[in-house]
């Protein structure tokens, strides 16, 4: 009985990382620990708080990734994320005997 039990926890822990989301899924689904998450779990603490970069806007998950001091990284991912696409997709129908057609043009055209 005793041997179970332990069996029975060690496999609730072993496969509690499957149990969590992964970081990307995190990101994707806007769960990142911003200052107005924390303010559901403790919000005495964190009532009046703001963004600690910029110390005047509410620290919200849009916040995070729009804030002025990140838009220099930002514009330089979204660059390598273009010119990635852009090499992937021509590369992709040249494999299928297609003209490569994907240009900075139409890659322009995409929002990110």
């Amino acid at each position: 009985m005793m041997l179970q039990n332990w069996k029975k926890f060690f496999n609730l822990n072993h496969n509690g990382k499957y149990r969590k989301p992964d970081q990307s899924l995190n990101l994707l689904m806007e769960e990142i620990p911003t200052i107005e998450k924390r303010k559901y779990i403790a919000y005495d603490i964190f009532e009046n708080w703001k963004c600690s970069f910029c110390e005047q806007h509410d620290e919200s998950f849009d916040h995070v990734w729009i804030y002025k001091s990140h838009e220099q990284e930002m514009d330089g991912i979204i660059r390598e994320v273009k010119i990635f696409f852009e090499e992937t997709c021509n590369f992709l129908l040249i494999e299928a005997d297609k003209d490569p057609i994907v240009d900075d043009e139409l890659i322009d055209k995409m929002t990110f």
